[in-house]
């Protein structure tokens, strides 16, 4: 028999083991420290709320020394007095963007949210920066910031009991409700910007704008239509404004000029002349009738650069008499009177504060001011206390009997231009 050949069976081929790739590392980050991350800003209510407290002070640094021919080199403050530090206030917080229609409902919704809010102690600041500030003068933390206008915030007016503010820059005016931190109105013909305001009633009153272009406009506020005008009141704008809403009496001033105007008619009633560098601040006695036998006072601070005896004067309107008031050694930005007691505070760029005998026509005391120009100011008459905005953006509460300052309150970018304040309740 054959021998059939024995099959041989195949070798099974085992694949090659292929080795795993090992995957490379990848870079290790740093774990960002929690107090780095960023962080959204804080809501309105925040804001509002009590648990929301000031930054303890940073250590104060050392003063720069500014040099005499300018004053805009702000100093600092010295190392016994305390800096407020705000934290707690960021840009756009308040929602001030997103005009509302204004309706009593509005602001009743707000007062119930924040019942008692009008019972403190405020100050409210603008700045050159476009933005308005409010500060609680009991904790001297900042409670809002308000944000809308597109440039500096030239003249504030606040209604204090009903917690409304009108603001006027230089790309218009508006109305804001302060518990809500919103614009409610916006009001239109500001040509040239809104550069000087007086009001009454802010919730159903009028307004009086002074503008850039020079004329003069009265608002209703309940409206937000503008009643009248009058054009080419002071041909390079109007700067500063004082009304008497009772006897309808407007004076103004901003070239140099200051007038005194018929508010039904818009009649110039008085013109005086002679303010070189233009009118920056005036206050006036309107205690007094408008009559043959009683004199009508009027202090008026103008802006000439440097020395100038024409800078601060206490005019006798019925006699178009002029009485200089000698001391500030550069532009008067802010004065305030009490003309029941005969005294007055003035703030100039010489960086001093000047308290004044109206009947002596003396100063009675000056304040320097370490932290350079004095750019806007509001009066304690009771307390003597003096809240000042300067060239830096900060204000700066001082104590007039102390000559010490008790707070620095810290926000704005640039000057601080606009300021008004309520230091005490009204009885």
């Amino acid at each position: 028999e054959p021998k059939m050949p024995e099959p041989k069976m195949p070798e099974p081929k085992m694949p090659e083991p292929k080795m795993p790739e090992i995957p490379q590392p990848a870079s290790v980050k740093a774990p960002v420290p929690p107090s780095v991350r960023a962080r959204a800003p804080p809501s309105v209510r925040e804001l509002a709320s009590p648990s929301v407290k000031a930054q303890p002070p940073a250590k104060v640094q050392q003063p720069v020394e500014e040099s005499d021919d300018d004053l805009d080199c702000e100093k600092t403050l010295s190392a016994d007095a305390p800096i407020v530090r705000l934290g707690n206030a960021a840009p756009g917080t308040a929602n001030s963007m997103r005009p509302a229609d204004f309706g009593h409902g509005d602001l009743d919704e707000g007062m119930a949210a924040d019942e008692g809010l009008e019972s403190k102690r405020w100050a409210l600041s603008g700045g050159e920066d476009g933005s308005m500030r409010l500060w609680s003068l009991e904790d001297h933390s900042c409670w809002e910031v308000l944000e809308g206008h597109s440039g500096a915030v030239r003249a504030l007016v606040a209604d204090w009991d009903e917690m409304l503010a009108l603001s006027g820059a230089t790309d218009g005016c508006r109305l804001w409700d302060l518990r809500s931190g919103t614009c409610k109105r916006t009001f239109d013909g500001v040509g040239g910007g809104c550069t000087a305001l007086a009001a009454q009633g802010l919730r159903i009153g009028e307004a009086l704008g002074g503008c850039g272009d020079g004329s003069l406009r009265l608002w209703d506020l309940a409206t937000g239509e503008s009643k009248s005008s009058v054009s080419g009141a002071h041909p390079t704008g109007v700067w500063a404004l004082d009304v008497d809403w009772k006897r309808r009496r407007a004076a103004s001033g901003g070239d140099i000029s200051f007038k005194l105007w018929n508010m039904e008619d818009w009649t110039c009633l008085q013109r005086v002349d002679g303010h070189p560098g233009g009118i920056m601040c005036l206050a006036v006695d309107w205690s007094q009738e408008w009559s043959q036998e009683d004199r009508l006072w009027a202090l008026i601070g103008a802006g000439s650069l440097g020395e100038d005896p024409r800078n601060l004067r206490l005019w006798d309107l019925k006699a178009k008499k002029p009485e200089p008031l000698l001391g500030p050694k550069d532009c008067v930005a802010a004065v305030c009177a009490k003309w029941a007691d005969s005294v007055a505070v003035t703030g100039s760029w010489d960086a001093n504060l000047r308290f004044w005998d109206l009947e002596k026509r003396l100063a009675t005391r000056t304040l320097k001011c370490d932290f350079g120009r004095v750019r806007s100011m509001a009066v304690d008459f009771a307390n003597m206390k003096v809240l000042c905005g300067s060239s830096a953006g900060a204000l700066h509460l001082l104590d007039v009997k102390s000559e010490k300052e008790e707070r620095q309150l810290e926000g704005h970018v640039g000057a601080v231009t606009a300021l008004v304040a309520r230091f005490a309740l009204q009885p």
